[in-house]
């Protein structure tokens, strides 16, 4: 896995974030303040600057990130996760929840970050993302 962290106060520039887009990031949270989380633009910055990662994002009462706390900025994460070959075996008797003949586990792409729908800022509390409906 491959983590970068970015604290930014106000709304990110691309170049603030091309450090984290480097690392192709499946998943990127974002934590912060209610001003700087729910200021207008935020959500549509991080859209464009990594079209395919997942987003999340939650208001907070300080952020700590990048060796220190704040309470006025917003800290994003940005994680890419290794590929990861996946296997189960068993010993062919069924028992045990073993999967007889060692059949492989599902294909590729089953669980990655990022595979579902983005996240929103929703209509409902101003300090949390939606899914959009």
């Amino acid at each position: 896995m491959n983590v970068r962290q970015a604290r930014i106060a106000g709304i990110p520039l691309a170049t603030d974030l091309a450090p984290l887009v480097e690392i192709a990031p499946q998943l990127v949270l974002v934590l912060g303040s209610v001003k700087p989380l729910t200021a207008p633009g935020l959500l549509e910055i991080l859209e464009e600057v990594f079209p395919q990662a997942g987003l999340a994002g939650c208001t907070t009462a300080g952020e700590i990130g990048t060796g220190a706390v704040t309470d006025s900025e917003i800290v994003i994460t940005a994680l890419h996760f290794q590929p990861v070959e996946v296997a189960a075996c068993g010993d062919g008797s069924g028992g045990h929840g073993g999967f007889p003949g060692g059949r492989p586990a599902p294909g590729p792409g089953a669980g990655r970050a990022g595979a579902g729908p983005r996240a929103r800022a929703g209509p409902g509390r101003a300090d949390q993302w939606q899914r959009p409906h």
